[in-house]
């Protein structure tokens, strides 16, 4: 049977953060349960697909790190592979030897990026709970100063490799009681109605998945982005019949919101994975046409992948 599991999950509230911050900067008493010194490295990382919400406004000392830096790009969006992971995260400053915090403007943003870095291997990777609008909100101090990132070229992964399923994993075991295979697209994804996704063609979902809910801010958080207590979570799944003693394997277009209920999936101790390439490379072949200039992804052609779809 398959294994899946990451390293205890640590989710810190903003007020966590905001005393880290001015600890380390202003002095003051550390934050609870620090177990570091004053000189302990700390690293604080937002997220989005570009920097246009960094620029506007974010954490004390944040360094934009945007998702696409550790993706192939236009027009599949496939994380990258291993040794592309790690140099991506030496140009961005990731250490072991440092405390990173990630937040983002929305959780399935911060979720990927904490998943990565939890693939990778980082020791000590906080995610914090709430956006930067609720951080604002909440009367904490922000800046839009730009911070460039200080490159770590030492940084070497220790990956965590059961946490990640591969396109041969999902094949193997998606038509057995080894896994839950879980869709967290929205109900119209799963259903087959509409890809998602503008730039994909293909509509439908892997065989024998199971509908997990559509994990995205609002459905999967508050309104304004907190997390739910897990055992909400763990109802909504209870309530799609996904089993509860089967590893779930989650999956969405290309692995953000699989992330998200990956997170749950750790608040709660189950042991589960990502299926991060998901639909976008279940459902489709990509080939590069530099003469092909239709729509939605001129220069590549998507052609069906042969394997088997529902409905």
């Amino acid at each position: 049977a398959p294994r899946s599991g990451a390293p205890p999950l640590q989710l810190v509230p903003e007020s966590w953060v905001w005393q880290l911050i001015n600890w380390k900067h202003n002095g003051g008493e550390p934050p609870e349960g620090w177990g570091y010194g004053r000189d302990r490295e700390i690293a604080i990382f937002e997220t989005e697909w570009h920097d246009d919400a960094y620029n506007e406004g974010h954490l004390p000392y944040a360094v934009h790190s945007g998702s696409d830096r550790y993706e192939t790009g236009y027009p599949m969006y496939f994380l990258l592979g291993d040794e592309q992971l790690e140099e991506s995260a030496r140009l961005i400053g990731v250490s072991n030897d440092a405390t990173i915090v990630v937040y983002s403007s929305d959780p399935i943003f911060s979720s990927r990026l904490w998943f990565i870095l939890t693939y990778m291997g980082v020791s000590d990777v906080r995610l914090m709970n709430g956006t930067f609008e609720t951080w604002v909100g909440q009367g904490y101090p922000w800046e839009n100063t730009t911070r460039e990132p200080v490159p770590n070229p030492g940084f070497e992964g220790n990956f965590n490799r059961d946490i990640l399923a591969r396109l041969g994993d999902v094949e193997k075991w998606y038509g057995t009681r080894k896994i839950a295979l879980v869709d967290v697209r929205s109900e119209a994804e799963y259903d087959g109605t509409t890809s998602g996704y503008a730039g994909l063609i293909a509509a439908g979902r892997i065989p024998n998945s199971l509908w997990g809910g559509d994990a995205v801010l609002g459905n999967y958080t508050t309104p304004e982005g907190y997390l739910y207590p897990p055992a909400q979570i763990n109802s909504l799944w209870d309530s799609h019949d996904i089993p509860p003693r089967l590893p779930p394997y989650f999956y969405c277009g290309n692995g953000y919101r699989a992330s998200l209920a990956f997170l749950y999936a750790c608040l709660l101790n189950r042991s589960a994975a990502v299926y991060s390439s998901g639909w976008y490379e279940w459902s489709t072949t990509w080939v590069q046409n530099a003469s092909y200039t239709d729509p939605p992804t001129p220069g590549w052609q998507q052609l069906p992948s042969g394997r088997p779809v529902e409905p």
